[in-house]
């Protein structure tokens, strides 16, 4: 009876010694497991920020996107009207060419002074006429 009751204490040694590394190894793995969930919900959180910073880039790219498409257009209206003056002091430069107005003035200057004093007037009033435009919006 007392061999029995040596492996009895044998067994539950054993049985303890499972026990104890069963116990263990069971609160091991549930903290892990809490040490993911945390790790999982800290990247879900930095996900999420990603994710909100996504979109405010992506909206940021759509408005640049179509402001560059009308600053295109505009660039292109400002082109074909720049092309409009060139081609229009051109046409007054080669009309200046083919006239020789010292010419003209010293056989009829009457004729030459009366058109030089009317465009002048015309210029000043037009200089004027913008520049009050100009100070009535900005003062």
């Amino acid at each position: 009876m007392i061999q029995l009751l040596g492996l009895l204490n044998n067994k539950f040694v054993i049985f303890g010694i499972v026990g104890a590394i069963a116990f263990g190894w069971y609160t091991y793995t549930n903290y892990k497991l809490d040490k993911q969930k945390d790790q999982i919900e800290k990247l879900d959180f930095k996900v999420k920020i990603a994710e909100a910073n996504t979109e405010a880039y992506l909206k940021a790219i759509k408005e640049t996107n179509s402001l560059i498409q009308k600053n295109t257009e505009l660039l292109a209206q400002q082109r074909e009207e720049n092309e409009k003056i060139r081609a229009d002091i051109k046409k007054q430069q080669e009309i200046f060419q083919k006239h020789n107005l010292e010419n003209l003035a010293a056989k009829k200057p009457g004729l030459i002074e009366k058109r030089v004093n009317q465009a002048t007037i015309r210029v000043f009033e037009q200089i004027e006429s913008e520049t009050k435009e100009f100070y009535e919006k900005h003062s």
